[in-house]
């Protein structure tokens, strides 16, 4: 059969995404933060899954295929605390703090 080649063979410029995660490591935004209803993340991504991830590391709600920033999502049923909004695109992973009160 075909032979399978992995993905990250195709990336030939892994070094140059590791320095662009770091220069850019905050052009993404939660606000209001601490939340309360409601809260809306601001960022420069295309086309990124959006996790919401508790603090034991689960991830207790993910938006897929998102395009559209600012993006608003409802508090729920989410417990206060703090949790981690993961902003994973194909070739960026951004994470910010979000309290929750």
């Amino acid at each position: 059969g075909p032979s399978v080649t992995p993905a990250s063979l195709f990336h030939c410029n892994t070094s140059t995404t590791a320095i662009d995660e770091a220069s850019s490591e905050n052009s993404s935004a939660v606000f209001p933060n601490p939340m309360n209803q409601s809260a809306t993340i601001y960022s420069g991504q295309k086309n990124c899954t959006v996790n919401l991830i508790d603090i034991t590391g689960k991830t207790v709600r993910s938006f897929q295929n998102v395009n559209q920033f600012p993006f608003t999502f409802e508090r729920g049923d989410f417990s206060s605390g703090m949790y981690l909004i993961e902003l994973r695109s194909e070739n960026k992973v951004e994470r910010l703090k979000l309290v929750v009160e």
